[in-house]
């Protein structure tokens, strides 16, 4: 009677709302992937078994969690409001003149047309700034083949596409934004194959070797900037500041990572870090706000969203915000041995990505896991030492040979899984299961630290 009545009185208590309250620890997230699932099943209502599913979520939060829903409904209601005043309507009109490159995307410039984003198709390269003329029709963008192009351009809020007649550049951009990014890419050809892609994330024609190897071996995310390399350049330049003695150094220290997010042209995976790293460092000098990190990521994947809705089709944006929320719980959990927590963290966010990287690629790497423990200290060491020594650029090349070599040697150990079983309906019902597993761990500890404490006081 004793263990009923304690249990009892924790699960009573747990929903009172409280400063200290364990759960609103997953709140935030929870309502932003709720959220995203809701929205998505709104434009896709083909999917009535997802539907069913998530009615049935919704009935549980109703009951136990009341907070997350009015969260998730709020969220779902801007999203909504927000494509409304977007509004990706595809134009089809003749144009002629001159015209601002105002993004560069993996394939091709992209132009401002009566407010609307439009693709240009050509084989002549112009870069951001850039004063171009071009002549031709501009047309509604078409899926192709088995790969939804129409989707993949949306969250760049493009919904046409011209292939000119007329293309020349009028004038090109001196700006430090093209001059940085134009000495990445110059120099010998072993800096010219990793370069780029270690430092700016960009896959070229050189370092199309590097980038296959690495996906082959299901690092690239260690390759690609995310929010694992942002956070890097961060703590670097915080400790170089620190040693210094600067006063607010943890306010400096934004700048450089500012100026290297302008550089990556606002990729997604770097400016949900940098938000990250503004809003915590923000709250954090506000004592009398009390604000988990948790919440934080799901303010910023929130903040990210209702700008441009169509993200959740990002590949990009889902395994950024999976990944990291991954490895933030799992950061969470007292684990005495580093090694141990280093592989659960690894193995963890290989678990929470798998249904996308394989619906993705359509098959996955079997030792994965073990590449990208045995990898991730190299490769962080040699992208450090390529920011603080990126003028040596001989000295650099020999690392990256280095590099190189170690990765070829490891790409020779690779089995291939074929996944082509991964559908969509599976994946999202992964992802539901993953979720609510959760949030229900969340909520066991939340109720064993209460039965401690109920139970400290009561022997007392």
């Amino acid at each position: 009677m004793r263990w009923l009545r304690l249990n009892t009185w924790c699960w009573f208590n747990y929903f009172k709302p409280s400063q200290k309250d364990f759960r609103t620890k997953l709140k935030t997230p929870f309502s932003l992937l709720l959220g995203i699932l809701c929205f998505w099943l709104i434009n896709h209502y083909e999917y009535r078994v997802l539907c069913a599913v998530l009615v049935f979520v919704l009935c549980l939060l109703l009951v136990y969690f009341p907070k997350h829903l009015l969260l998730t409904s709020v969220f779902v209601l801007v999203l909504m409001l927000s494509v409304h005043i977007i509004n990706l309507k595809p134009i089809t009109k003749f144009i002629e003149g001159k015209f601002v490159v105002i993004d560069h995307i993996g394939m091709g410039s992209v132009i401002k047309v009566d407010g609307q984003n439009i693709l240009i198709h050509t084989k002549m390269e112009s870069s951001i700034g850039d004063i171009i003329v071009i002549k031709g029709n501009i047309r509604p963008i078409t899926n192709v083949g088995e790969f939804d192009i129409v989707s993949y351009l949306k969250t760049h809020k493009i919904a046409s596409e011209i292939f000119p007649t007329k293309f020349s550049i009028y004038e090109y951009s001196d700006s430090f934004f093209n001059k940085t990014r134009s000495y990445i890419h110059t120099g010998n050809p072993t800096w010219k194959s990793i370069a780029p892609l270690l430092l700016l994330g960009e896959k070229t024609k050189l370092t199309k070797e590097v980038f296959s190897i690495s996906k082959r071996l299901s690092i690239l995310h260690l390759f690609v900037i995310s929010g694992f390399h942002i956070g890097i350049v961060y703590k670097v330049v915080l400790f170089i500041f620190e040693k210094l003695k600067m006063p607010y150094c943890d306010l400096f220290s934004l700048m450089p990572i500012i100026v290297y997010v302008f550089l990556l042209n606002w990729s997604l995976p770097a400016l949900r870090a940098l938000i990250f790293i503004v809003l915590t460092v923000g709250f954090g000098h506000f004592k009398k706000i009390r604000i988990f990190k948790f919440d934080v990521i799901g303010i910023v994947g929130m903040l990210l969203v209702s700008f441009n809705p169509f993200l959740i089709e990002s590949i990009s944006f889902q395994l950024t915000f999976i990944a990291t929320l991954t490895i933030m719980y799992l950061n969470t959990l007292d684990i005495k041995s580093k090694s141990v927590k280093y592989f659960i963290i690894n193995f963890g966010v290989f678990l929470a990505t798998l249904p996308i990287v394989a619906s993705m690629n359509g098959w996955i790497s079997l030792w994965g896991v073990f590449y990208s423990i045995a990898l991730t200290p190299l490769i962080s060491l040699i992208y450090v030492l390529s920011l603080l020594l990126i003028p040596f650029k001989s000295l650099l090349s020999n690392l990256y040979y280095i590099l190189l070599l170690t990765l070829k040697v490891f790409n020779k150990t690779v089995i291939i899984i074929k996944t082509n079983f991964f559908s969509t309906t599976l994946t999202y019902n992964y992802y539901i299961i993953f979720t609510i597993c959760i949030l229900f761990m969340e909520k066991r500890v939340s109720l064993s630290i209460m039965r401690k404490s109920v139970l400290s006081q009561n022997s007392v």
